[in-house]
C-alpha cells in the first residue's frame, strides 16, 4: 500500500477505473483515498498487481484548499468522479496517456456524506449530498463533459431534513434497481441510529409524469445490495441480526 495508508489511517473508499498512465498502467487500476493523513489526495494502484501501489507511486490532490476531505469515487463515462465531504464534485480525465497532464476540475457543488450514497443509473449517476438532497450528474454529448443538477428540490422538499437522519447519511447505501428502474436508498429515520428507512426515486416515467418518490419503512437495512435471481439483479439486505431477504417479493 502507500506509505501514507499505515496504522489507522486507512483509505475510506476504493474504486476501479481505467485510465491512462505510462505504458498503459493505470488500466484497470483500483483508486482509493480518504486517509486522515491526507484527506484531499486520491491514489492509484498497479494495473496488474492491485496490492501493489508503489511501483509507481502515483497519487493525485483534489483540490486540498476545499472541504474536509475525499469521500467517494466512482468510474463514469472515462472519468474519474470523485465527490468531497461536505461539498464538491470533482472530475480527473485519465484518457490521456500522461498521466502528468491528469487534472481535477470542479463540475458541481453538492459534496457527498458516505462512500456509498450514489449509484451509476443508465447514463447518469444519482448521489446524495450530506444535506440530504439528490443531484445528478449527466454525460454532455456536447462538450464531452459533464453537468450536475439538483433532483429532489421540486418535489421532496422539507420531506428530507423532517424524515431522514442526515447525521447518519455517511452510513447509507444507494442501489439502482434496473429492472423497475428504481433508485433505492438505505438510510436511518430522523432522531434515531436504527436504519430502517428506505426512500425510492422511481425513473420509470420520467418522460410523461416526472419522477416519483416512494417511501418505505418495514424493514431493517442494515446491508442494502443488488442479488442475482433468475438471472436478474433483484435489491436484498441484510438486516440487524444478520438474515438476509430478498426485497420486492410477493410474499415475505
Amino acid at each position: 500500500p502507500p506509505a501514507d495508508w499505515a496504522g489507522s489511517n486507512q483509505p475510506g473508499f476504493l474504486v476501479n477505473h481505467s485510465g491512462g498512465g505510462p505504458g498503459g498502467q493505470g488500466q484497470g487500476s483500483v483508486w482509493g483515498g480518504g486517509n486522515a493523513n491526507d484527506p484531499h489526495r486520491i491514489y492509484r494502484s498497479l494495473a496488474g498487481d492491485h496490492e501493489d501501489y508503489l511501483t509507481f507511486n502515483y497519487s493525485l490532490p483534489i483540490f486540498p484548499g476545499m472541504s474536509e476531505r475525499c469521500v467517494a469515487a466512482a468510474s463514469f463515462k472515462g472519468l474519474l468522479i470523485v465527490w468531497k465531504y461536505p461539498d464538491g464534485v470533482f472530475a480527473i480525465d485519465t484518457r490521456q496517456p500522461d498521466d502528468t497532464q491528469w487534472r481535477a476540475e470542479q463540475i458541481g457543488w453538492p459534496g457527498m456524506a458516505g462512500p456509498y450514497d450514489w449509484a451509476i443509473v443508465e447514463n447518469d449517476i444519482i448521489w446524495v449530498s450530506p444535506d440530504g438532497s439528490w443531484h445528478r450528474l449527466s454525460a454532455t454529448q456536447e462538450t464531452g463533459s459533464v453537468r450536475a443538477t439538483d433532483l429532489s428540490a421540486p418535489k421532496l422538499a422539507a420531506f428530507t431534513r423532517d424524515n431522514i437522519a442526515r447525521d447518519q447519511l455517511a452510513t447509507a447505501q444507494m442501489i439502482y434497481y434496473a429492472d423497475k428502474r428504481e433508485v433505492r436508498l438505505a438510510c436511518h429515520l430522523t432522531g434515531t441510529s436504527t436504519k430502517n428507512r428506505r426512500l425510492v426515486l422511481d425513473v420509470g416515467r420520467e418522460g410523461d409524469i416526472g419522477d416519483r418518490w416512494i417511501w418505505h419503512d418495514r424493514d431493517r437495512n442494515d446491508s442494502l445490495f443488488l442479488r442475482k435471481k433468475s438471472g436478474v439483479l433483484i435489491p436484498a439486505f441484510g438486516d440487524n441480526a444478520g438474515q438476509i431477504w430478498e426485497d420486492d417479493r410477493p410474499t415475505r
